[in-house]
């Protein structure tokens, strides 16, 4: 189920431009009086998921933690926060997410892929194998039918690709 709360085009903005910045002072601030659910117009995006594509660590934890965001909404690709965080170079925000996650990490995007598939896409070995611990399903395969295995020979990545084999 999405969740696509209504946005103020002007408020909200400011909000996830501090979030997108990694400016936790400022989003104390607007935090207390802004929406932290709001999306923006433009990408469909919560605060939170600007915060965690921009690998913002401190205010994605704050946040999740202190205002209970919602780490679950999709935006216009589809995406929520763990295939944004399974993106990111800081594994600690998929730790973050997944620790929330009441459904399967098998969620899938726009793009049939899941949060395995964008960790071996993006070469996040880290993640991948946080992923595999959490039951990630390595047969998955996108909208182009190809699973995370075919991504990461298709990468040139030994490492994740031996993960993935269980080797």
């Amino acid at each position: 189920m999405n969740f696509y709360p209504q946005a103020h085009p002007v408020k909200d903005s400011y909000l996830h431009s501090a979030c997108a910045l990694g400016n936790l002072a400022l989003v104390r601030m607007l935090a207390d009086v802004l929406e932290v659910e709001s999306v923006d117009e433009k990408l469909g995006r919560t605060p939170l998921m600007q915060a965690v594509d921009n690998d913002c660590f401190e205010v994605s934890q704050y946040l999740l933690q202190t205002k209970n965001a919602r780490w679950d909404v999709a935006d216009v690709n589809g995406d929520n926060c763990l295939h944004l965080a399974a993106r990111s170079s800081d594994g600690r925000l998929l730790e973050l997410i997944v620790a929330r996650a009441m459904t399967s990490v098998d969620a899938l995007n726009t793009r049939g892929e899941t949060a395995l598939l964008c960790a071996v896409k993006c070469g996040r070995t880290a993640n991948v194998k946080l992923l595999l611990n959490q039951g990630a399903d390595v047969k998955v395969r996108d909208e182009e039918g190809r699973s995370a295995l075919d991504w990461a020979t298709a990468n040139k990545s030994k490492e994740i690709a031996d993960v993935l084999q269980g080797k």
